[in-house]
């Protein structure tokens, strides 16, 4: 909400092998759940690749995923935290197992 923050504990299974499929599957997500991120399905590096209005403070709970950024990608396991300011990003799971991440959003002005 405008001023305001939202508070996210979220599971990411494993990625699906099939690219396509996951594809499919994360624009679901996104459309169900997240309306007001500007999703780019199309990405190439990333299906879930995303932007925000918001500073966001990424906490990993348990597991392994996979921070994706334009340029870089950041191997996350559980106690790490990724502070972003507005940045285009994506999580993959390439682990095998579910993970569980933790996020505070907090409004912002780009």
């Amino acid at each position: 909400p405008p001023l305001g923050t939202v508070f996210r504990i979220i599971d990411i299974p494993p990625e699906d092998p099939d690219p396509e499929a996951q594809r499919l599957a994360v624009a679901a997500v996104f459309r169900a759940l997240y309306p007001d991120a500007d999703h780019d399905a199309a990405n190439v590096r990333a299906a879930g690749m995303h932007t925000t209005d918001t500073v966001d403070y990424a906490i990993v709970l348990h597991g392994e995923l996979v921070a994706v950024l334009d340029a870089e990608e950041t191997v996350m396991r559980a106690g790490d935290v990724l502070i972003q300011r507005g940045t285009r990003h994506a999580w993959a799971n390439r682990s095998g197992e579910v993970a569980r991440i933790a996020f505070i959003l907090v409004d912002g002005v780009r």
